[in-house]
């Protein structure tokens, strides 16, 4: 029953993410001549949020159970998935999911029994340290709203957690990077969105490191 319950909780968080970000199940006007696998193409992806959503919040339960902890990483998973969607389309991180990532992250330092105000600047500071340079010395290819958003991930994970976070992500992002010069060299100059890697690091490292 309880599983019913949180897939339930995730399909809707899942859905408020997709309107939030703007994706709608309709139409595929901008695919063209491909309007059929446009329409798949959006339909999956919309589809995938949901899904996505429903499996974190039920395997996370598994790993914590119902506390603190728990609803800390449900805040943090909503706040990176959409951050994700939004990178995927727009290529931005809004500000305004910053804003809410450092609100949550320090509202979960008083609901996690397991994190210190202490360990949550610590990952706070440890993103800005590590990520801050990389954007400025790539000038820009690892855009600021990457290291606003890793750096309030920080104030979930506190340190360690961070900077596993964080090696797992560039590690993904290089290896899909290197996947997309393989297939095309034409790619070599395109930007990739970081955030979904942030988002399948940050997965690595609460549910399996």
């Amino acid at each position: 029953m309880y599983y019913i319950l949180l897939a339930l909780t995730g399909i809707i968080t899942g859905w408020l993410i997709n309107l939030y970000s703007g994706y709608e199940c309709t139409g595929c006007r901008e695919y063209g001549f491909l309007t059929v696998t446009g329409y798949l193409y959006k339909s999956i992806l919309y589809i995938s949020v949901e899904i996505t959503m429903a499996a974190v919040f039920i395997l996370l339960y598994i790993k914590y159970g119902f506390n603190g902890g728990y609803i800390s990483c449900c805040l943090i998973y909503l706040l990176l998935l959409a951050a994700a969607v939004v990178d995927i389309k727009k290529r931005i991180i809004p500000d305004k999911l910053v804003a809410a990532g450092i609100i949550g992250g320090i509202v979960s330092v008083f609901i996690n029994k397991d994190m210190t105000l202490v360990n949550a600047i610590s990952g706070f500071l440890a993103a800005v340290i590590v990520l801050l340079p990389v954007s400025l010395i790539t000038k820009g290819s690892l855009g600021m709203g990457d290291v606003k958003l890793f750096s309030c991930t920080g104030l979930f994970l506190g340190l360690w957690s961070t900077l596993t976070a964080l090696a797992a992500s560039t590690i993904l992002s290089g290896l899909a990077g290197l996947v997309l010069i393989m297939m095309s060299f034409s790619n070599r100059k395109k930007s990739i969105p970081f955030a979904p890697f942030v988002f399948a690091g940050v997965t690595l490292t609460l549910l399996y490191l």
